[in-house]
């Protein structure tokens, strides 16, 4: 399961700079998932800088990246630009509006820890962030997954 969730966060940090740059010219190769855990710091943070630097050119669309490795950040940085047409360079602090990109990731996730026995699907939502208004105990996860849980779309406000 380790290995799954490795690849698929793998697959999100790649998903959004690949797709920006498709245009670049020449296939990318991905860092391989299957690499043991015993990487050091310092050459997983150069392999993934020069992996992404390769794949978003400099006066490209831009993404952005975390790698994080056991709860340490090894590399946080930018690539490519956030605006093309005023040539503004990409941050690490600009906010991206990714839309639903994350739907299914989380739900993969979600459906991991259901295997797990880690949670249920019918739980509900307080049971697991107690701090929300009572409300949030008739909201159970399977309704959030099935978008039925009556919760009013928040891009909208």
């Amino acid at each position: 399961m380790r290995r799954i969730a490795r690849t698929l966060a793998m697959l999100g940090a790649c998903l959004l700079p690949a797709l920006a740059v498709t245009h670049a010219g020449g296939p990318h190769h991905m860092p391989s998932a299957s690499q043991p855990d015993s990487v050091d710091q310092a050459t997983a943070s150069a392999r993934a800088d020069r992996f992404f630097a390769s794949v978003v050119g400099r006066n490209a669309p831009g993404g952005a990246v975390i790698v994080i490795q056991h709860g340490t950040v090894l590399l946080r940085k930018a690539y490519g630009l956030a605006d093309l047409r005023r040539r503004t360079p990409l941050t690490t602090e600009h906010l991206f509006h990714i839309g639903s990109i994350g739907k299914q990731f989380t739900a993969i996730l979600i459906l991991m820890l259901c295997d797990e026995h880690k949670l249920r699907l019918d739980d509900t939502i307080s049971r697991y962030l107690p701090q929300l208004p009572p409300w949030s105990n008739r909201i159970t996860i399977r309704q959030l997954l099935n978008h039925t849980s009556g919760l009013a779309d928040y891009t909208e406000a």
